[in-house]
């Protein structure tokens, strides 16, 4: 028996409604996901930023802060011949916008001539100073040293700055007319005590500025050879210049034999004694020897 034509009818209309009950329920479900990706997208660019952007943020606000540092450095050099070296050491100094925090020269006849120097020049002209000095004789040893003092600057900046408010809200309290007297010696008090602290960070703060600002350089020159100075005329010079020298001589001749001696004093002891002992053992023997039977 042939199908009838209606059951195609039928079974064709149940798919299409099918079909449609699918295509309305998707829609809703795609736009719900459509938004929540919107909200995602705008939470990103509107709402909390990124970790790559507070890293940035972060690394940007470092940077603005500038790097306070104070540098030193320790040099020691070695000349052939120590005349025109302080001169020269003066003449760089005043060259390079410096000045000199501390001079000593030592002379001494027989002995190589020296001389030291602290010398403070502008951090600008750091590096360029210490290759020109360098070249007024052979390197002998180079130090230099950069501490960073950037978180004590700004710690103590702030500070300062505190405490400048709070004495203006102090000044303000003892300006009020109506306080009473215990009320104004109290504030007195602790303005004594803010401004003590004010002077104080001013001073750290002076301080650390004159040491970022001028780097210390410490300059020690030194004579290869002994100084031979001109020959002094007049008796009395050279009878003066041969005590001392006589007396020189005298007091490291009684420092040798002073030291010879303490040197000698543990073998004196460990060898000293027995050969004592023997020599009275032996003496004993020779008298008993000696006497008539």
């Amino acid at each position: 028996m042939k199908p009838h034509p209606a059951l195609y009818e039928a079974i064709a209309c149940v798919v299409g409604v099918l079909l449609v009950l699918a295509a309305c329920a998707d829609p809703t479900q795609y736009a719900a996901m459509d938004s929540a990706d919107e909200s995602a997208m705008e939470r990103s660019e509107y709402g909390a930023p990124p970790m790559a952007a507070l890293r940035d943020g972060a690394i940007a606000a470092a940077e603005t802060v500038e790097r306070k540092i104070v540098y030193t450095a320790t040099v020691s050099l070695r000349v052939e011949r120590f005349d025109g070296v302080p001169d020269s050491v003066r003449e760089l100094v005043a060259e390079y916008g410096g000045y000199i925090a501390d001079e000593q020269l030592r002379s001494r006849p027989g002995r190589p001539r020296s001389g030291d120097w602290t010398v403070r020049v502008p951090v600008e002209q750091y590096e360029a100073f210490l290759e020109a000095m360098t070249k007024l004789g052979e390197l002998d040893s180079l130090r230099q040293q950069a501490e960073e003092v950037t978180e004590e600057y700004y710690d103590v900046q702030a500070r300062l700055e505190n405490k400048r408010r709070e004495e203006d809200r102090l000044l303000e309290l003892l300006a009020h007319e109506t306080a009473s007297l215990e009320d104004v010696l109290n504030v007195e008090r602790a303005l004594s005590s803010v401004r003590e602290e004010i002077e104080r960070h001013e001073g750290r703060l002076r301080v650390l500025r004159d040491q970022i600002t001028l780097s210390t350089v410490t300059i020690t020159v030194t004579e290869m050879r002994g100084y031979a100075p001109e020959e002094q005329t007049g008796f009395f010079a050279r009878l003066s210049r041969a005590w001392d020298e006589s007396l020189s001589g005298l007091f490291a001749a009684v420092q040798w034999l002073i030291i010879a001696l303490a040197a000698a004093v543990p073998w004196l002891i460990v060898f000293g004694a027995p050969i004592i002992v023997l020599a009275a053992l032996l003496r004993r023997v020779w008298r008993r020897g000696a006497r008539p039977g």
